[in-house]
């Protein structure tokens, strides 16, 4: 396994928030027993409510089954509720203000690990580091795995680092255009955007309208940037208020990018001939033809393409 710095972060983040969520659980239990469900901000609890619609407080005397649908943000609101915040932070180890802001900055580089856009520097690491080792002295006994993978991480990350689940990520919004299309968000930095090569992309636009060609390759060595000149030319045509095509589809047989961190693996959108028909059919509405045999879907695809 290829190991990444958001892979660490990662790592670290999510034995951090298990660590939290089993000291704020094993505090409500301590300090209030079974009536630890009315120590819990009703806004928190509609929101757990409204995820899993079976979650009650009547029938939920274990606080973990409920605390493990909750974030950062619903457990410092919890731990610092003017009426219980005492308990759950005694001064002399940590203030309500700076655990307040330790776990607002753990929170911060939470998104930038998950936003797949977005950077994850070796300085949100080491901030990220520090935040969780202001944390150990506060969440007592429940961090020994914590710190073991503190300590690993220094050490031996292969033992303890694990890849960020898919469903961990933060994915954009489909950009709004005018125009029928599929194409996904660009990949590339969005602090940056695309730069520069205004004549390829110019020369890939022109080759687009012209009428002589039907098929035009880009090449270069990877990681030059092939598909954000491709990605910018389908999104510099989409921009336009008349466009020359019925439609923009796009896909992807990529396996992976070259990221500030290293080669990442990601899901093509292409694998095969019928993958180019689901994109198509998809992308035009088509949906209730998607689970048809691929004979079904090249008719209703011929059909398009004559439209």
């Amino acid at each position: 396994m290829q190991i990444t710095r958001k892979d660490v972060g990662y790592t670290i983040y999510s034995r951090l928030e298990e660590s939290l969520r089993a000291w704020v659980g094993a505090g409500l239990l301590n300090f209030f027993g079974k009536d630890w469900p009315s120590h819990i901000p009703q806004g928190i609890w509609k929101k757990i409510q409204d995820k899993s619609p079976l979650m009650s407080s009547r029938e939920t005397e274990d606080p973990m089954i409920f605390l493990d649908e909750t974030d950062i943000p619903d457990i410092m609101e919890i731990a610092c509720q003017r009426s219980i915040s005492t308990r759950f932070i005694p001064d002399h180890v940590i203030s309500i203000d700076d655990f307040r802001q330790v776990l607002g900055a753990i929170y911060d580089i939470r998104c930038k690990i998950a936003h797949v856009k977005r950077t994850f520097s070796a300085i949100d690491l080491d901030l990220l580091i520090e935040s969780a080792t202001r944390l150990l002295p506060l969440l007592g006994s429940g961090v020994s795995d914590l710190k073991t993978v503190h300590e690993c991480i220094r050490t031996n990350p292969d033992e303890v680092v694990i890849q960020i689940p898919p469903n961990f990520f933060i994915y954009e919004d489909q950009p709004c255009f005018r125009h029928t299309t599929n194409l996904p968000p660009g990949d590339y930095d969005p602090d940056g955007g695309f730069i520069g090569r205004k004549e390829d992309l110019a020369r890939v636009i022109q080759l687009l309208l012209g009428e002589l060609h039907r098929v035009i390759t880009i090449s270069g060595a990877g990681g030059v940037g092939k598909t954000a000149l491709a990605h910018q030319a389908c999104y510099s045509l989409l921009s336009k208020n008349v466009l020359p095509f019925d439609a923009i589809v796009w896909v992807s047989a990529k396996e992976e990018r070259l990221t500030v961190t290293g080669i990442e693996p990601i899901e093509p959108s292409l694998r095969n001939y019928e993958g180019m028909l689901d994109s198509i059919l998809g992308t035009f509405g088509w949906t209730e033809h998607l689970s048809a045999a691929s004979e079904h879907k090249e008719e209703n695809v011929n059909l398009i393409l004559r439209a």
